[in-house]
Parts: structure tokens; C-alpha cells; sequence
């Protein structure tokens, strides 16, 4: 059962950095040999919101959770919040606003079409025209080329340090909804269901499971009830209160890049008042 839960969180890799805190609830620890064969086949999900949007193009949260098991870009973020390669094997500076990526040379789509600096270089077009909650990452980028069929080489406008941890939320992708991912997509029923089945020309490591299947359900009694129950293998994005009620060694907890913080308007009367200001941050606890 350790082993079910730690790939579990590999197929929601794409909560690092969308939350402040992710909490997986998973079952105890009884399984017989029936359910543990199944269980190769078959993961089911459950989140308490649908995917509205399964495209490159949606920044939503709730959408991503799902779409980053059948889309990647050119480098992603490991376990610890570390920039490693994904599509790019590796990367570099020719001057301060030029980098350049090597690509991997065995990636297909999942409709088996070879990955190449130009499809890239299309990915990015079609970001920057369909991908209007994307913007923000891509606003420093001023041109995507291909120096040869697995060289892609980015122009920024002004030196951007942060271009790397951008790139890690700019799918490349084809039309349709296709990937390089692990999975593809099997089956989608809108406000339901999202099923997905392993790739089986992925260029990485196979996935442990055979078939993901993500469910909403936005009833919290039912989704506790399905889960002890034994339909449910993960219980995904955890409401904090929900959790706190649940044994601790059931959780698995995963801290994500997300920052709050209070800004005052300093010219209003009140909050121009350094006195004040410091009066409401002792409201606030930091580590909650």
C-alpha cells in the first residue's frame, strides 16, 4: 500500500506549486491479494471539483492537477521544488537573453508524431495566442526558434532568472488535447469523469498503473462514505478542516510554492498609520 500512495502523488505532481499546503487522504493498510492486482490496473481519484478545461491553455488549478499526466514542457519541477529536465534534456545561455535547449530525440505525441524544435516553436505560437491566463509567463519571451530539428532557442526581451520556473507551466502540445505525457486521454465526461490510460511510447518510466480514473464528486459525506467504502484509492486536495478531523498517519501532506501576503493602500488614513499596520500583522499567525 506504500507503494500505491507514493504513485499516487506522482500522478498529481502538478499540485507542487499551485497550493500552500496539499493534503492526500489514502486507506488503511487491508488489502487483500484481489484488491492489490486491481489496484495495477486501476487508480481511481476523487476531487470535490470537475475539470472545466483539459486543453495546454487553462492555468486553473483544478485543471492542472489533471492535464500535467498528459502534457509537459520543456524542463519541470522534481519532489523538491528543484528544476530538472522534462522534453529538454539540457539547457543553457548563449548571451544574457538567449537560451538554448536540447531536446530529447525518442519523445513522440500521443498520436505518435516525433517531438521536434519546430513543434516547439508551434506550441509556443499557439500559447501566446490561445493561452490568455498564460500570459504572465510568457510576457518576457520575444521569440521561440528552432536552430536545427532538436535545438530550441528562446529570446527573452530583457534578462528573465525566472524563465525556467515559467517554462515549467508552458505545455507543449499538439492539437486536440495531445501530449507527450505518461497517460492519454481515454475518455472525458464533462463534469464527471477524466480517464486516462498509459502511453505506452512514453520516453520515461512507465507509469505503475495501467488506467487513472479522476471523479468529482462535490458532496464531502459521499466522498468519505465511497472511500471507506473502498471505491476510492485517493481522496485528492483535502478541505484543511476536513483533514485535521482524520488520523494523521492516513495524510500525506506536500508544501507547494504558493505565497500569501497583506498589502496595504498607504495612502488611505488608516493604513497609513504604521501603528495599525503592525497591530493587524499580530493577527496573523504565519504558520497556519
Amino acid at each position: 500500500m506504500k507503494k500505491n500512495i507514493i504513485i499516487g502523488i506522482l500522478i498529481l505532481a502538478a499540485l507542487v506549486g499551485f497550493l500552500k499546503r496539499d493534503l492526500f487522504f489514502r486507506a488503511a493498510d487491508q488489502w487483500t491479494e484481489q484488491s492489490k492486482a486491481r489496484q495495477k490496473e486501476m487508480l481511481t481519484i476523487v476531487l470535490n471539483t470537475p475539470a472545466t478545461d483539459l486543453s495546454p491553455y487553462s492555468a486553473d488549478f483544478n485543471n492542472t492537477i489533471r492535464t500535467a499526466n498528459f502534457y509537459e514542457g520543456l524542463v519541470a519541477f522534481d519532489r523538491n521544488l528543484k528544476i530538472v529536465p522534462a522534453l529538454a534534456l539540457s539547457w543553457g545561455n548563449l548571451d544574457a537573453v538567449t537560451w538554448e535547449f536540447k531536446l530529447r530525440k525518442e519523445v513522440v505525441f500521443h498520436d505518435r508524431a516525433p517531438l521536434s524544435a519546430h513543434s516547439v516553436v508551434q506550441s509556443f505560437l499557439d500559447l501566446k495566442e490561445h493561452g490568455d491566463e498564460l500570459q504572465s509567463y510568457l510576457q518576457t519571451i520575444d521569440e521561440v526558434t528552432a536552430a536545427d530539428d532538436f535545438t530550441v532557442r528562446i529570446t527573452t526581451k530583457a534578462p528573465d532568472p525566472l524563465l525556467l520556473s515559467k517554462l515549467t507551466k508552458l505545455a507543449v502540445a499538439r492539437p486536440d488535447n495531445i501530449g507527450t505525457g505518461p497517460y492519454k486521454i481515454q475518455e472525458w465526461l464533462k463534469g464527471e469523469t477524466l480517464s486516462l490510460t498509459a502511453f505506452a511510447d512514453y520516453w520515461g518510466t512507465a507509469p505503475a498503473y495501467k488506467n487513472v480514473e479522476y471523479r468529482a464528486i462535490e458532496n464531502r459525506t459521499v466522498r468519505q462514505r465511497e472511500f471507506e467504502n473502498g471505491k476510492i484509492d485517493i481522496l485528492a486536495s483535502v478541505p484543511r478542516a476536513q483533514a485535521l478531523e482524520l488520523p494523521q498517519e492516513r495524510l500525506k501532506k506536500q508544501f507547494g510554492l504558493e505565497v500569501n501576503f497583506l498589502m496595504f493602500k498607504l495612502d488611505d488614513p488608516l493604513f497609513g498609520r504604521r501603528d495599525v499596520r503592525e497591530a493587524i500583522r499580530t493577527l496573523v499567525d504565519p504558520a497556519k
